[in-house]
């Protein structure tokens, strides 16, 4: 008995040094898969190996070949992707688009008091005049009201069950944005992730100090408005490849590219903004408006990290962009806007 103990105790030992040397994600996904790429991998660690491959989407050799490829063993921490120029036809579509836009911020609010300070930033934006809209669960209504009173800001209040995240509730407001003209919205949350164990929450630190520092807002929508071309602005440091970030969301993330009609071999080489804050036209998700979501279809919360219908619709408004022809960019300051930089190993996802 103690030898076995002894033993087991020495492999745990090895495997712990061996997999502290590939820490970063890129490095042990890339470690499982030449691990599990080994001739009778299932049979030696079934359990591990069939969770692997349910949170992988493999369509085929050639594929998995193409990602080695981009994600080397000693993998980038970040590349730049260029945006490539589409067809004359559809860059004239898309100009001939929305040639005035009329924009508008978009909060969830889960946590009043983080929204308070979310509030202040905003202020600090040469034009405070934005419309505002607020989704929030109707317990706290009262201290968002009492919060928007306070800082003599106007904002439309929805109330909404606690489903799905803040993506539920956004997909819920699209049809009464479009109704109320609003065509470019600058999409908020009050995101603290418990779950990572961070009592200063650096994650949405750093996400609004990209998107809504004094001046962020109006230079934004302004280049949302001066090049159409661009569907999507993310956070810096926040755009990721889907390869590593699939998590538990492959099958639902399957039925969705089937009912939005956006091709499966995307999702080999898709990119997502961990965060899901964004300035977004919205003319670049049209599906979601056209073939919606009802908020009745997300899981009630009870506390999930991962693998709910709200993280798998995270993970799709960036190909929903590409898919209508669109470009991602984000918001780093030296680099053109027909560009964004991809983080293999993001900061806050390790």
């Amino acid at each position: 008995m103690n030898i076995k103990r002894n033993t087991g105790k020495i492999i745990h030992l090895l495997g712990s040094l061996l997999y502290a040397l590939v820490s970063t994600r890129p490095k042990r996904e890339c470690f499982k898969a030449i691990l599990f790429s080994f001739p009778g991998a299932g049979f030696l660690w079934k359990r591990k190996w069939q969770q692997w491959q349910s949170s992988r989407i493999w369509f085929d050799q050639k594929q998995k070949q193409r990602l080695f490829r981009s994600y080397p063993f000693l993998v980038r921490k970040s590349f730049t992707l260029f945006n490539a120029a589409t067809q004359q036809q559809q860059h004239e579509k898309i100009h001939s688009e929305l040639q005035v836009l009329q924009y508008a911020i978009v909060i969830h609010v889960y946590y009043p008091e983080v929204f308070e300070s979310m509030l202040e930033m905003i202020h600090a934006n040469l034009l405070a005049d934005f419309p505002l809209y607020i989704t929030m669960r109707p317990e706290i209504s009262p201290a968002v009201e009492e919060i928007l009173h306070r800082s003599g800001r106007n904002a439309l209040l929805h109330t909404m069950e606690n489903r799905g995240r803040d993506i539920g509730p956004f997909l819920s407001l699209l049809p009464i944005l479009r109704a109320q003209g609003i065509t470019a919205v600058l999409k908020l949350h009050t995101k603290k992730s418990m779950h990572l164990g961070s009592a200063d929450h650096p994650w949405l630190s750093d996400i609004l100090s990209q998107l809504v520092e004094e001046g962020a807002i109006e230079k934004h929508f302004l280049q949302l408005q001066n090049n159409q071309r661009i569907g999507m602005i993310a956070p810096y440091g926040h755009v990721v490849p889907m390869a590593f970030y699939y998590g538990d969301n492959t099958e639902k993330m399957l039925g969705l590219v089937k009912k939005w009609n956006i091709p499966s071999s995307l999702l080999g080489s898709a990119i997502f903004v961990a965060g899901s804050m964004f300035y977004i036209r919205l003319a670049s998700i049209e599906a979601m408006l056209s073939q919606p979501i009802l908020l009745q279809e997300f899981e009630t919360e009870s506390g999930q990290t991962d693998g709910t219908l709200a993280h798998a619709v995270e993970r799709m408004f960036s190909l929903l962009v590409y898919t209508n022809n669109y470009w991602v960019t984000d918001t780093n300051k030296e680099a053109e806007m027909v560009s964004c930089t991809i983080f293999s190993d993001h900061m806050q996802s390790r």
